[in-house]
């Protein structure tokens, strides 16, 4: 069950990446001048990677080993280890982190105002909460362990600083940009 919820992570990533190869490969090989295919889904790769892949990516790393190293037990129950190798563990949870900042130091990507960011990362966390909450709703099971033994309100108080700390490696993912590639508009008038 807990499986099926981490897919949107998954599906994200590999869209992402699926559209960078894409951008990637019609830059090499169309004239600049026809290249508004890659533009548009240069618009997208952004989007995506800015409002979604970046701080949810990170916000699943460091999260799920902050509880896996608090109590395991939260996360990932020790009877999972007979079922999902730990390299497979690792596959999901580790190797994100590497690729994220792989990804935000080979490419600069244009971050939406802040305003318009917060929206798009609130839609997705929004959407992804009612499909924890639907899942239990409709089949009694909790898709995390961690929120089986939390009442109402620690659920709540959980779910608020998650989307806080979401919010906050959003605004990393837009200062370490900035950081290592400064002014994007200054970069793209130079491209």
């Amino acid at each position: 069950m807990a499986g099926q919820l981490r897919r949107p992570r998954l599906i994200l990533q590999t869209l992402l990446f699926g559209i960078c190869s894409i951008v990637d490969f019609a830059r090499m090989f169309i004239p600049a001048k026809k290249n508004s295919v890659s533009s548009r889904l240069l618009s997208l790769r952004d989007l995506i990677f800015s409002i979604l892949v970046f701080p949810v990516g990170l916000f699943v790393a460091v999260t799920f080993w902050t509880l896996y190293a608090y109590d395991r037990e939260l996360v990932y129950p020790k009877e999972l280890d007979e079922i999902n190798p730990s390299w497979l563990n690792h596959t999901m949870h580790t190797t994100i982190l590497p690729l994220l900042f792989i990804e935000l130091i080979t490419c600069p990507h244009r971050y939406l105002s802040k305003l318009k960011g917060m929206v798009g990362l609130s839609i997705f966390g929004t959407s992804y909460l009612t499909w924890v909450l639907w899942v239990n709703y409709a089949s009694g099971i909790w898709a995390y362990p961690i929120l089986e033994v939390l009442g109402t309100p620690g659920k709540v108080i959980l779910f608020s600083i998650s989307y806080l700390v979401m919010v906050g490696f959003y605004l990393l993912g837009e200062h370490l940009t900035n950081y290592l590639w400064g002014d994007f508009q200054k970069y793209k008038k130079k491209a």
